[in-house]
């Protein structure tokens, strides 16, 4: 994640320093494919996301349960079976006004 087009701790700050564990999450989902060119991800990248950012002690302990409710109350996220996460284009949209 050091490799990343732009520091993830500065896409956080443009975004606001989000608090709330949803926008958190779709921040970081939208990070990973911006800046890492990581189209699909799993919560080990998001895990990865907040110790890099110095939150793991703000990790819920049901951390899975933030990416099905992204998927399935917000829409922000897809998911086929046996794969991981995606960013839709409503989430990349959500992010894109964050902080604005």
């Amino acid at each position: 994640m050091t490799k990343a087009s732009k520091p993830l701790a500065d896409f956080m700050a443009e975004k606001g320093n989000p608090t709330e564990l949803m926008d958190r999450y779709i921040a970081i989902a939208v990070w990973l494919k911006d800046h890492m060119q990581t189209e699909e991800f799993t919560i080990n990248h998001i895990w990865t996301a907040y110790s890099l950012l110095g939150w793991k002690a703000q990790f819920p302990e049901n951390h899975s349960q933030t990416l099905r409710d992204l998927k399935s109350k917000k829409n922000y996220l897809t998911k086929e079976k046996g794969a991981g996460y995606k960013v839709s284009w409503p989430g990349e949209q959500y992010v894109t006004k964050m902080g604005a």
